[in-house]
């Protein structure tokens, strides 16, 4: 039962848009283990997922605000 629809052929994967099981000749566009179909590659058209630049983790800025803890609570410091 994993056949493709279209050709009858054991199906490699599914598209990644809408789910259809695809085979080898069904497969309109691939990147990397991503495959799809030939009518979302056509939606897709020139669309390209570029990667986001890693960004590393920045300290937070330091507020001059002193806290303790008071009866339980989280409180400003008076500066006492």
């Amino acid at each position: 039962m994993n056949k493709c629809d279209r050709h009858k052929k054991e199906h490699v994967g599914s598209c990644m848009w809408c789910g259809k099981k695809v085979c080898e000749f069904c497969v309109a566009r691939q990147e990397g283990t991503k495959k799809y179909c030939e009518k979302c590659a056509i939606q897709l058209g020139g669309v390209r997922r570029e990667p986001l630049p890693r960004v590393g983790k920045m300290p937070l800025p330091a507020s001059g605000r002193k806290f303790k803890f008071e009866n339980g609570y989280l409180v400003m410091d008076g500066g006492e």
